[in-house]
């Protein structure tokens, strides 16, 4: 009797260890991949003059303002992800630094939000995912990453790991896109959202020097923005040009190299909230020569 109870429980352990098994491969692949692509759907167009108009936005995975993710709610409707492009429009920006876009997401109508946004806008446009994320729920939901439209050509794209628990849903990555903004210039702009489940100060800031060690291999002009889930000033770890006025001090903001002359600072756009659970942010620079 008590061999049959353990070959029973032998027995009963092997068909759960297949069934999750293939639960996995019937979900995803593999849990650590990151998703990057980018695509030029709009005919070349250089910068007519010296001005330069960046727009950033944490988008919230396309749920709106009061929208839950992880919940039973339905996000990336059609007429949010309208909302989220005609919000863009109306400021007519060059450069749109997005985060917590998702891809292909399960509980989303629209699966690719940001190449939806972006064949409404007409904008060329780069996605970099930081991995899966999760709220302990399985199958876990989708990928999310950071994004980069704009007018100008994407000449190139990197999605650089800068954080990382040895857990595949702490996982945070700095997406850069080089842009052709001149015939023969380019402009390397850089998307982020950092992660608050950084377990102390120091290794909160570890993501920023990785951050300042990706953008300083660049020989271009830089602007860097986002979302960096932290109010207190990292400008002298990041050692780039706030352009917000010295007031702010909202998690969400745009840096610039010295390329660049700050001539509308930093400012929220109010009614964005309505759309997010962040306020979109624009800042209008001159870049120098």
């Amino acid at each position: 009797m008590k061999q049959k109870s353990i070959l029973y429980f032998l027995s009963l352990v092997s068909i759960l260890a297949i069934i999750s098994c293939s639960q996995g491969d019937q979900d995803y692949d593999d849990y650590t991949s990151r998703v990057e692509y980018s695509e030029n759907i709009r005919s070349a167009e250089f910068l007519e003059d010296s001005l330069i108009t960046v727009l950033t936005w944490n988008i919230k995975l396309a749920f709106g303002h009061r929208g839950n993710p992880w919940s039973d709610d339905i996000g990336g409707r059609h007429d949010l992800v309208d909302s989220l492009a005609q919000l863009i429009r109306s400021y007519d920006p060059h450069v749109v630094l997005l985060q917590e876009v998702p891809y292909d997401r399960e509980n989303t109508i629209i699966k690719r939000v940001l190449d939806s946004i972006a064949y409404k806008l007409n904008f060329n446009y780069a996605f970099g995912g930081h991995g899966f994320n999760s709220d302990g729920s399985y199958p876990t939901r989708a990928q999310w990453g950071n994004a980069i439209l704009s007018k100008f050509e994407i000449a190139s794209i990197e999605n650089r790991e800068v954080f990382n628990l040895n857990d595949v849903w702490s996982r945070r990555s700095v997406l850069k896109a080089a842009l052709r903004f001149k015939q023969n210039e380019i402009l390397d702009s850089y998307s982020l959202h950092y992660s608050t489940n950084a377990r102390s100060d120091a290794e909160f800031r570890t993501q920023v020097s990785k951050t300042r060690s990706f953008y300083e291999e660049s020989q271009n002009p830089v602007i860097l923005g986002g979302d960096f889930n932290y109010s207190n000033s990292i400008d002298t770890i990041l050692n780039l040009i706030n352009c917000s006025p010295p007031e702010y001090s909202d998690i969400d903001r745009i840096y610039s190299s010295e390329d660049f002359i700050t001539i509308n600072p930093y400012s929220r756009i109010e009614h964005s909230l309505e759309f997010s659970d962040h306020f979109a942010g624009i800042v209008t620079l001159k870049i120098k020569g």
